[in-house]
């Protein structure tokens, strides 16, 4: 068997494994609500309208490349188009990695986006003053991809805004009193993007060739991905609702 062979059978065991694993956690999500991308906007409307005394912080959770990011900035921009600019804003987790110079010491820059290579407690500062500070600017960081590095301050969420979507692989994700709990009990609502395995690894592959990244590094990258993606179905046991793409969406 040649090595591309090889290969080939080990990324098919994976996704097998995955998505079994996927599907039972789905066949357990007895009571949760099956939505659309459309719904969530309006899931998130309503709570802001209910009067509470703080902004509203919604999460949406799901695999590596499932879409989370283009389906926050769609709720956050149909929020913007219905209530006005600033009503709601878009916050990622990846804003909250670890510096690389700090990976790099500490040895985990080959395994970047592991629930290891993300600064929880400054996540958990950060949403603790969204919601504190309700009607403050807040300044919160970035994640530039094409620098693979954080950048301070880079985003600002006006005093006007009344809805805050943070999106991430652990968004949700509870360790048992832990700091990732802690974001769980900031959250408002939490959304579980469903995307199949086979969807996701179809976009890793095609990001990370689109950069110039070779097929080794592709392989490392895929196979940190699939350890990403068993975490992230363990999130979705905490989600409020699990939100399906409506036909013609590509999120």
């Amino acid at each position: 068997m040649d090595q591309q062979a090889a290969h080939d059978n080990v990324l098919r065991s994976r996704l097998a494994e995955v998505e079994e694993l996927r599907a039972r956690a789905l066949s357990e999500a007895i009571g949760k609500s099956n939505i659309s991308v459309n719904d969530a906007a309006v899931i998130i409307a309503r709570k802001c309208r209910a009067g509470r005394p703080h902004r509203i912080v919604a999460g949406v959770c799901g695999f590596p490349a499932s879409g989370k990011t283009t389906m926050a900035k769609w709720v956050v921009g149909q929020l913007n188009e219905h209530y006005g600019p600033g009503y709601a804003a878009h916050l990622p987790m990846d804003g909250f990695h670890y510096r690389n110079s700090r990976l790099e010491r500490d040895g985990l820059d080959g395994i970047k986006g592991d629930i290891s290579t993300y600064d929880v407690n400054g996540l958990v500062e950060k949403l603790s003053e969204v919601r504190r500070h309700g009607h403050s600017t807040i300044l919160a960081p970035d994640y530039v991809r094409e620098m693979h590095e954080v950048r301070e301050s880079a985003i600002e969420i006006p005093a006007s805004t009344r809805a805050v979507v943070v999106e991430g692989i652990y968004i949700g994700y509870t360790d048992k009193g832990g700091a990732w709990s802690k974001v769980r009990t900031l959250l408002d609502v939490l959304f579980y993007l469903n995307i199949g395995a086979d969807v996701c690894v179809e976009r890793i592959i095609a990001r990370n060739r689109a950069v110039g990244r070779g097929e080794e590094m592709i392989k490392r990258k895929l196979w940190n991905d699939f350890y990403f993606m068993k975490r992230a179905i363990n999130v979705l046991r905490e989600a409020d609702y699990i939100v399906y793409p409506s036909a013609g969406e590509d999120h």
